[in-house]
């Protein structure tokens, strides 16, 4: 992982707001699949690969509805990235 776009919120305020009305966070990476899944904090989630440098997440409301520091990484398979962290804000 290189960079988590946005990095941070306010807890329960959404994010890069999709049609739909969901938050969604863009990762920055290499080396990643489209089998890539991103872990938001303990929460694995199917991510949507853009390029070989870049794939994106929908983070369900629940995930930061609380102040907190929570770790973000990739994993496919048993092999597992670096962690970035998510930070929301009170």
């Amino acid at each position: 992982l290189t960079r988590l776009v946005p990095d941070e919120t306010r807890a329960g305020q959404g994010f890069n707001l999709q049609p739909n009305g969901l938050s969604a966070l863009a990762i920055y990476a290499e080396n990643h699949t489209p089998n890539t899944v991103v872990v938001f904090g303990t929460t694995a989630l199917p991510a949507t690969y853009g390029s070989s440098d870049w794939l994106t997440v929908v983070i369900p409301s629940r995930l930061y509805a609380h102040a907190g520091r929570y770790p973000v990484y990739l994993r496919d398979g048993s092999n597992t990235s670096n962690r970035l962290h998510f930070v929301v804000h009170p």
